[in-house]
């Protein structure tokens, strides 16, 4: 067997389906991340810039930003295993089955194997969803307050009737974020 034969025959046994959803489960990670963490130190920037009236408050709303931070690494890392896992599986049930056995026959290990990643699959992309909403409630808040103090600035710049200190937009403490 030469060299093109053996290239043909590896190429052949790459879960190509499988490489890509992991690509994609990658890519997504890192966007999630990078997004989450920006979205987080924004939101650390203003509460301390607009809202932080004392010290404490600025170091609780610190404090459970860095935990935030921490979680989303956590996950990160998680999905990051848990895609190798998937992604080894599909070379699993692709090519050595296929060499043992034929191409039309499985195992009951890779089935089973195959049928319990499904599984975890299907809860894990369910509370992906879940989190994936408690996530995006902070961003919108960080997007609402950052867009009314711009306009509450450019209002007090452009009108003479508005008497409003550059660094006063909104309290935090209407949305609940801070204590009172």
């Amino acid at each position: 067997m030469g060299c093109y034969d053996c290239c043909v025959r590896c190429i052949g046994a790459v879960p190509y389906p499988s490489l890509v959803a992991t690509l994609l489960l990658y890519a997504g990670m890192a966007l999630f991340c990078g997004c989450g963490h920006e979205a987080l130190t924004q939101t650390e920037v203003l509460v301390e810039t607009y809202f932080a009236r004392n010290v404490q408050d600025f170091e609780v709303m610190a404090s459970f930003i860095k935990y935030f931070q921490y979680v989303i690494y956590g996950l990160a890392s998680f999905f990051f295993l848990y895609g190798i896992l998937l992604l080894a599986e599909g070379f699993y049930t692709t090519s050595a089955v296929k060499q043992t056995f034929g191409e039309f026959r499985s195992t009951h290990c890779g089935r089973c194997l195959s049928l319990t990643f499904i599984i975890v699959t299907y809860i894990l992309a369910f509370i992906w969803l879940v989190v994936f909403a408690f996530t995006a409630i902070p961003v919108f808040f960080l997007f609402n307050m950052e867009q009314t103090c711009h306009d509450i600035n450019i209002l007090a710049e452009t009108t003479p009737s508005i008497n409003q200190h550059g660094w006063i937009c909104m309290d935090a403490r209407q949305y609940g974020a801070l204590d009172r």
